[in-house]
């Protein structure tokens, strides 16, 4: 068989290359995202978790804890106050979280709304901080990040932040 092109052929007419239309900007984003990946998918992930948490925090379980402790404690420093009430002693809780339920108890929701929001700002940044701390590959941070998350539901089950657990709280 004969290579060579026909007598009646066109010469070869070099299509037009998408790929050398590519900006400046474009190149800068290429750069950016392969230089980042790993942090870009981390921030998704933890965007992505974030978002599902904060979605679920009305569907949360109220314990028999909350109910009967938190609630009650919580309209008692609404009705007498951050000063009075904290002069009081309400609770058995620790001094800190007692100063937590008085600032709670002034706003105008449910107390496990905002409870649910310092607890999920405080599993995130222990996370973030135990991960930090130690010297892993990226890698093997963002599975580490994933297991520490998991484990803080399973550590603080009996502790007072479980209060406000998620329907799939042992599957985290």
């Amino acid at each position: 068989m004969n290579c060579r092109k026909g007598k009646d052929e066109k010469p070869d007419m070099k299509k037009p290359d998408k790929r050398n239309d590519v900006t400046a900007l474009d190149k800068a984003i290429f750069h950016l995202v392969e230089k980042n990946a790993f942090e870009i998918c981390l921030i998704v992930i933890l965007g992505i978790s974030l978002y599902a948490r904060i979605v679920m925090i009305p569907n949360c379980v109220l314990s028999a804890d909350y109910n009967n402790f938190i609630v009650p404690w919580v309209n008692k420093y609404r009705e007498l106050g951050i000063i009075n009430g904290l002069a009081t002693k309400i609770g058995d809780y620790y001094v800190p979280y007692n100063v937590l339920l008085a600032f709670i108890a002034q706003l105008p929701c449910e107390p496990y709304l905002p409870l649910s929001v310092v607890h999920l700002t405080a599993e995130y940044l222990g996370a973030f901080s135990a991960v930090s701390c130690h010297p892993l590959s990226c890698k093997e941070r963002l599975f580490y990040l994933r297991v520490l998350q998991a484990s803080a539901y399973v550590y603080t089950d009996g502790a007072s932040c479980s209060d406000l657990r998620p329907p799939f709280s042992g599957c985290l």
